[in-house]
C-alpha cells in the first residue's frame, strides 16, 4: 500500500520505519531540509534497545510527492493543520483517506474544512519516540515490539471505509497492531484528558511529570483541571468512566516519570505550542456547553502569555 506521512518527528518517523519494514510504499514529507537530507542521504537512524538500525525511506520537503498515497498520516503540530490540508487538497486522489493521529481535538474539523468530511478518519497512537537529531530517532522498546495501539474510526463513505480497512491491515503486518471503530471519540479524549492535563501545567511550573506528582499543590490542580476535561467530554456525548480514567492517567504519569511532556517542551524553547488543540479547545468547548472550567482557563491564559512573540 501506498502510505503517505506528512509530519517527519518522532512519532511520524517511527510510523514510517516499521510501515517500510512492514512492505509498505512509504513517503514522509517535513518542512525541516537537514532532517529530510539527512534520510535522503544516508537513511533515517533508529535507535531502540536492540540496537541501531537505518531504514532507506522516501522523504522530501514537497507534499505535491503524495500525489498517489492511499492514505496519509497526518503527525504534524496541530497549529499546522491548515496549511496540511491546503497542500493536501492539491495533491491527493478523491479516494484517498487522510488519518489525523495528531494530540487534541477539533484536528479533524480543521483538516474537513480543507479535504471535506468524508474522507477525513479520526484516529489515536500510543506509539512512542523522540527525535535524537536530524536523520536520528529512538523509538521505544514497546512500540518496536508491538505494544502500540492505533485505534482508527471509521469513514462514512464505503469508500473511504474500505481504503481505512486495507490501512489497518497494512498497519498490523508492520507490528502496529489497529483497530478500527465505529465510534473513536472516546479513545481520543483520553488520551487528549492525559496529556492536556498536564503538559501545561508542567510548561509553567517548567517541571517534569514526576514532580508534579509528588507536589500536592500541583498534584491538586492537575486532578481538577483533569475533572473539567471530563465533564466537558460528557457534554459532548463521550461516555468517560472519570475514576478509571484518573487511575490509568496517574499510572501512565508514574512511568513518564522524570521527563517533561511536549507541550512543557515546546513551552521551555520557546517555539510554539498545540495548547489551542488541546486545553484551550476543552475552554472553548466549556463556554459553548455552559461548563465552568477555571483550573483550564488559567492554566490555557499563562501558556498563551508564554508563546513566543510574532513580529
Amino acid at each position: 500500500m501506498k502510505i503517505g506521512i506528512l509530519g517527519a518527528g518522532a512519532v511520524g518517523c517511527a510510523y514510517g520505519y516499521l510501515l517500510q519494514r512492514g512492505g509498505q510504499e512509504v513517503t514522509m514529507v517535513d518542512v525541516w531540509p537537514e532532517h529530510v537530507d539527512r534520510i535522503r542521504g544516508s537513511g533515517l537512524q533508529v535507535e531502540g534497545a536492540g540496537g541501531t538500525s537505518i531504514a532507506r525511506i522516501d522523504a522530501t520537503t514537497d507534499a505535491s510527492e503524495l500525489h498517489d498515497a492511499e492514505a496519509v498520516l497526518v503527525l504534524v503540530k496541530a497549529f499546522a493543520n491548515d496549511a496540511a490540508g491546503a497542500a493536501l487538497t492539491a495533491a491527493l486522489e478523491p479516494g484517498a483517506i487522510v488519518v489525523t493521529l495528531q494530540n487534541g481535538i477539533g484536528n479533524v474539523e480543521v483538516l474537513a474544512r480543507r479535504l471535506g468530511r468524508e474522507r477525513v478518519v479520526q484516529g489515536s497512537t500510543t506509539v512512542a519516540a523522540q527525535v535524537r537529531g536530524a536523520g536520528r530517532v529512538s523509538v521505544a522498546d514497546a512500540t518496536l515490539g508491538g505494544r502500540s495501539l492505533t485505534s482508527l474510526g471509521r469513514p462514512p463513505s464505503a469508500r473511504h471505509a474500505a481504503v481505512c480497512d486495507r490501512l489497518a491491515r497494512a498497519l498490523e503486518q508492520a507490528a502496529l497492531p489497529t483497530v478500527v471503530l465505529d465510534d473513536v471519540r472516546a479513545v481520543v479524549w483520553r488520551k487528549m484528558a492525559m496529556a492536556a492535563a498536564i503538559g501545561p501545567l508542567c510548561g509553567i511550573l517548567d517541571c517534569t511529570v514526576a514532580e508534579v506528582l509528588e507536589r500536592p499543590p500541583a498534584l491538586d490542580v492537575l486532578r481538577r483541571t483533569f475533572a473539567e476535561i471530563v465533564r466537558v467530554a460528557t457534554a459532548e456525548g463521550v461516555a468517560l468512566d472519570a475514576e478509571q480514567l484518573w487511575s490509568d492517567a496517574l499510572e501512565t504519569y508514574r512511568l513518564i516519570g522524570p521527563h517533561p511532556p511536549s507541550l512543557a517542551v515546546d513551552v521551555s524553547r520557546g517555539r510554539p505550542s498545540e495548547i489551542e488543540a488541546q486545553l484551550g479547545e476543552v475552554v472553548r468547548r466549556g463556554q459553548a456547553a455552559g461548563i465552568p472550567t477555571p483550573a483550564a482557563d488559567v492554566l490555557t491564559a499563562v501558556i498563551r502569555a508564554k508563546a513566543p512573540r510574532t513580529p
